[in-house]
């Protein structure tokens, strides 16, 4: 969306150029008519709102409470406070509206300190308390965890093999860092899905220059026949949270490439979603999937995986990938290349 658009939202004053188009990056620009349904009170709250044009109209147990106009948002405290939402937002005329996903409202306040203070302000002064008194300096106390994004195949082997590194180091950091894992589907990319026995040669390179044990499952006759349906369902997965989403988009992988699984297969992706009790997806996950799809175009996403952190990005950092002069596959663990993405992530 046009980052003009959010100037007109206290929200947004002062920011930089740079920052205001980092956050329209994050935004999904939606038209809709009067009467549309927006935030319904008592449903889990997955995501954040500003109003663009027109009204909407809040109601807490029956009764309206607030009419929203241009410049104003809503839907932030149920994401802050992981809570449920406390009031029901409908569409009072024709409007439109500017909304992101919870996970990119975690990016917003990460990257953008001054915003979730005034975001924080916002939720005290609603709930009847004195503002909060915040340092926009620095992060806020109360915002969630600063967030590692990576755009990422379920088939690609680099991935599977980097992947599972970075998250290692991850989860031996003394601060919290969100991990988020973006849809980047190749078969989107190139118009076809990955070839079955290109991939496995690739693997058996990784596998025997690397010393990986990460390809032991890997079948050619269970191969995907598309990857959509798995990454909508880790996109339900980080509906709920960051957690269960990389716990998800790791499973569906090692299912795949360590216990030889058909991804594609609905079987398959119904037990992993039992695992960790989620429904199957809905339409909000498949728009979750283009969104993600849609930001990495316009990011420049170069391939899979390709990682950002803030403004940082870093291609496949864990990896040294090369071909010999007979044209073959030569990888090797990229030590200083994943030091400096390390180092990064410690900052």
């Amino acid at each position: 969306m046009d980052a003009a658009q959010l100037q007109s939202s206290p929200l947004f004053e002062g920011l930089s150029p740079t920052e205001l188009a980092r956050c329209a990056e994050l935004f999904h620009e939606q038209e809709l008519p009067a009467g549309s349904s927006l935030a319904r009170q008592g449903d889990f709250a997955y995501r954040f709102f500003v109003v663009l044009r027109g009204e909407v109209e809040v109601n807490r147990d029956f009764e309206t409470i607030a009419t929203l106009g241009p410049g104003d948002f809503f839907g932030e405290a149920g994401l802050v406070e992981d809570s449920r939402r406390n009031a029901r937002v409908t569409a009072k005329t024709r409007c439109a509206v500017a909304s992101m996903m919870l996970w990119d409202f975690d990016t917003m306040t990460s990257e953008l300190p001054e915003v979730a203070a005034r975001i924080e302000d916002a939720i005290a002064a609603r709930a009847g308390a004195p503002p909060a008194t915040l340092d926009v300096t620095g992060p806020s106390p109360a915002t969630l965890a600063p967030t590692l994004e990576v755009f990422a195949d379920i088939t690609c082997p680099f991935t599977h093999v980097g992947l599972k590194r970075v998250v290692e180091h991850v989860a031996e950091m003394r601060r919290p860092l969100d991990v988020r894992v973006r849809a980047w589907p190749l078969e989107w990319v190139n118009g076809a899905p990955l070839d079955a026995e290109a991939v496995a040669a690739k693997a058996a390179v990784l596998t025997e220059q690397l010393g990986v044990d990460d390809f032991h499952g890997l079948r050619a006759d269970r191969w995907p026949a598309t990857t959509i349906p798995a990454l909508e369902l880790a996109a339900a997965a980080y509906q709920r949270d960051t957690a269960t989403g990389l716990a998800v988009s790791l499973a569906v992988r090692a299912a795949l490439f360590e216990e030889g699984f058909d991804v594609s297969d609905p079987s398959v992706l119904a037990a992993i979603a039992d695992r960790h009790d989620l429904a199957a997806p809905g339409h909000e996950a498949a728009a979750a999937v283009r969104d993600d799809y849609d930001l990495g175009r316009r990011r420049g996403v170069t391939g899979s995986p390709h990682f950002w952190v803030g403004h940082d990005d870093f291609f496949c950092p864990s990896l040294d990938l090369g071909h010999d002069a007979d044209g073959r596959l030569v990888a090797h663990f990229d030590a200083a290349g994943l030091a400096r993405f390390f180092a990064r992530l410690d900052a």
